[in-house]
């Protein structure tokens, strides 16, 4: 619906901006409409009901999902500073190709969220019938995925580089620009799926600190520090190195939680 309504919207009636805004609000409304009136009229076993507890569920609810709401909000904090300093460092053309690049992203990001969205309930699952093999397995094929997925989008990123800026701009100064920020940018799709599954499977064992911690520094500590330092010792290069640093960083301190958690894990079978 959102692409279809992008099209009709911004090619063949020229909205633009609102275009794309009202393609975008009528999309969420059609799939929200959709499932409510299966809920009220078709579903036998979804019902909505009277909860009690409310607010001490909803808190729950929010302490447990505070690391994944993160992870959406840190996406516009980090594009917010990234224009803030591209438009100081290069100009528009600069934010024209962040753009290009943000758009490239977005389909990579969300395909990494979608292999942690479907561990996050095999792994709830299997920790409640405490079927810790499930778990580790389930863990090691999502880890494995990702990380496949990330050095394909990375080899046809920067083996269609310019086919693909093509698509969007015309431009020749941008597109050069844009090639040689996307062939840098690009090396963090080797590692984001990690650090992502990472966040989800903490959240998943109901270790929230840990992977509130992952997703705040990848997406928004880590961005702030380099993206403040990193231009003033590499100029522009230093700002496209900013997120695949970031990820690197964020690695690495996600590696270290996983074999802390499976030390703690060992040292309680052993007890056991």
């Amino acid at each position: 619906m959102n692409v279809i309504m992008d099209y009709i919207l911004i090619v063949i009636f020229p909205y633009g901006i609102k275009g794309a805004a009202f393609a975008t609000g009528l999309s969420q409304m059609t799939t929200s409409s959709i499932l409510l009136i299966y809920i009220l009229t078709k579903s036998k076993k979804l019902k909505f009901v009277k909860i009690n507890n409310f607010f001490k569920r909803v808190a729950n609810i929010i302490y447990i999902g505070f690391s994944e709401f993160l992870a959406e909000v840190s996406t516009g904090i980090s594009i917010f500073l990234f224009n803030m300093n591209i438009l100081y460092l290069i100009g528009d053309d600069g934010v024209s190709a962040f753009g290009i690049i943000s758009y490239i992203t977005t389909f990579v990001t969300m395909a990494m969220i979608g292999f942690n969205q479907g561990l996050q309930p095999i792994v709830s699952y299997n920790l409640g019938k405490k079927n810790y093999e499930n778990i580790q397995k389930a863990f090691k094929i999502s880890i494995i995925t990702v990380f496949l997925f990330g050095l394909a989008f990375y080899g046809i990123v920067n083996s269609f580089t310019k086919n693909i800026i093509q698509s969007f701009v015309k431009d020749s100064n941008t597109i050069n620009l844009t090639i040689k920020a996307l062939r840098i940018y690009s090396i963090a799709y080797i590692v984001s799926g990690i650090n992502i599954v990472c966040a989800g499977y903490f959240t998943s064992i109901k270790k929230i600190k840990k992977a509130t911690f992952i997703t705040a520094l990848r997406g928004i500590i880590l961005i702030f520090i380099l993206i403040n330092t990193l231009p003033k010792i590499w100029g522009v290069t230093g700002l496209w190195l900013t997120v695949p640093i970031a990820e690197l960083v964020t690695l690495i301190i996600s590696i270290t939680f996983i074999f802390k958690l499976k030390k703690e894990q060992r040292d309680v079978y052993k007890k056991n």
